[in-house]
Parts: structure tokens; C-alpha cells; sequence
């Protein structure tokens, strides 16, 4: 089986990074880990992170940003302060109540990733979405709000990120889902669901199907799978060490 590249969201460990960034940089690299998705810069310059990411060998494959960041006057800095840790894909994470208005705010939200899709464009970049549950059950005119930004983005422009656990936890099969969106999928966020409280938990301890996900992943082309979990019960670094091994268990990283 065609072994697609594991990376690590770093907003899972942000409890240790915001006590030792570089220390849990390195842990993370001991671990097994070699690619990242940033959520921040920690308040360091572009050439600061870049230079504590190599020193652990992690490579930024894409970076969380939010929608207002990729619009106006300052998006060409933001951009650049991208392109300058090497990341070419940056992705949406999570939409306000203001912009999703219970479901009707779903067409203007597509028009603007169109748009900010379009401008980034220029500087080599993809805009890509990540969802949440609120996605799956908000609907616009008879469609779930997910389907929505699918339909009315162009997708020569705007890529997907499906996180798995939100699909899942709205009730929603995310294997189905990512055969259904093959061709609209470029980043993956596995993230498994402990079935006796529905919280998050490390890959492979949960009802997560990561079986059919991963080879529904391999068949569409997907670039990356990301681990991630929101919040953890052991230590956040210990938790995606888990993840991590049981990945390895099954011959997926």
C-alpha cells in the first residue's frame, strides 16, 4: 500500500511550546515526527521559527490562518511570511457564528475563500478549508453548510482539509465523505473519537474507521495525513507519541 507522509498539527502540543518551544521541538523530532502544520509563528519572526524548526528537522507543510488574515491590504506580508518558512499551502480553521449566520452565511463565505483562493494564487499558494462539526449540521437551502463551500468554491482554487473526529462526531462517515470529495482533498486531520465520551483521543484508541480513512486517503490522492487532538488527558507530547507508534503499528508512518 502507497504510504502517504504523516505530519503533526502543532496546536496539539501548544502546552508544552508555550514553556519550551525548542525542547518540545526536539522531543517531537526524537519521537518520529518530521512534518508539522503550523498554528502561529509564537511570536518569533519567519527566519526565528525556521531556524528552531530545522535545528529539530521539522518541515512546515501548511499552516493554519485565519479567513481575515488571507484578505485586504496585508495579506501579501502574511503570504510572504509563509513562503518564507516554506509552506505553500495555508488552510482555513474555523469559521465565527458572525460568518456562518446558522447556515446562511455559507455562500459569502465561499465567495470570499474564491476570492482570497484567487490572490493568493499569485504568490504559489492554495487556500484550503478545515472543518469543524458545525459544518455537517448547519445547512443553506436543503444542504449541509461542508457541501456548500464544496459546490460553490472553484476548485482550481480552494482545497479541502477533512478533520475526521468533527466529521465523525457530527455523525457523519468520514470514509463515505472522502469518496464522495476525492478530488477536493489535499490535507487529512486524523483524529480519533473515544467512543464513552465522545472526547478526543490518540490515534488508534478510539472508533476512528482509520482503516477505510487511510485507504480512502491513498485512492484521493490525499498529500498528508495530519494527527491532531484538541485537548488530551496524558501529557499532549505523550499523546501524540501514541498516536504516532500506532500509526507505525499498522505500517501508515
Amino acid at each position: 500500500m502507497t504510504q502517504i507522509p504523516i505530519a503533526l498539527q502543532l496546536y496539539t502540543v501548544r502546552d508544552a511550546t508555550e514553556k519550551d518551544l525548542s525542547g518540545t521541538f526536539a522531543e517531537l523530532s526524537a519521537i518520529g515526527y518530521r512534518n508539522v502544520e503550523l498554528a502561529g509563528h509564537y511570536g518569533l519572526s519567519s527566519s526565528e521559527l525556521k531556524a528552531k524548526l530545522e535545528a529539530a528537522d521539522l518541515k512546515p507543510i501548511s499552516a493554519h490562518v485565519g479567513l481575515s488574515e488571507l484578505e485586504g491590504a496585508n495579506v501579501g506580508k502574511t503570504i510572504e511570511s509563509y513562503l518564507d518558512l516554506g509552506v505553500s499551502t495555508v488552510v482555513v480553521p474555523h469559521l465565527g457564528d458572525n460568518d456562518r449566520l446558522g447556515g446562511a452565511g455559507y455562500p459569502a463565505v465561499a465567495e470570499r475563500l474564491n476570492a482570497a483562493g484567487e490572490l493568493l494564487s499569485k504568490y504559489g499558494v492554495t487556500i484550503g478549508y478545515h472543518n469543524h462539526d458545525f459544518e455537517f449540521r448547519e445547512t443553506f437551502e436543503g444542504k449541509s453548510g461542508i457541501e456548500t463551500l464544496i459546490e460553490k468554491t472553484d476548485p482550481a482554487l480552494v482545497t479541502f482539509e477533512l478533520d475526521t473526529y468533527w466529521a465523525l462526531f457530527a455523525d457523519n462517515d468520514p470514509v463515505a465523505f472522502i469518496n464522495k470529495h476525492a478530488t477536493r482533498l489535499s490535507l487529512l486531520h486524523i483524529k480519533d473519537l473515544d467512543p464513552t465520551d465522545r472526547s478526543f483521543a490518540p490515534v488508534g484508541t478510539g472508533s476512528l474507521p482509520l482503516d477505510g480513512i487511510v485507504d480512502a486517503a491513498v485512492n484521493a490522492g490525499v498529500r498528508y495525513l495530519i494527527v491532531e487532538q484538541d485537548t488530551c488527558k496524558l501529557s499532549s507530547v505523550e499523546s501524540v507519541k501514541i498516536s504516532l507508534t500506532n500509526l507505525k503499528a499498522k505500517g501508515y508512518a
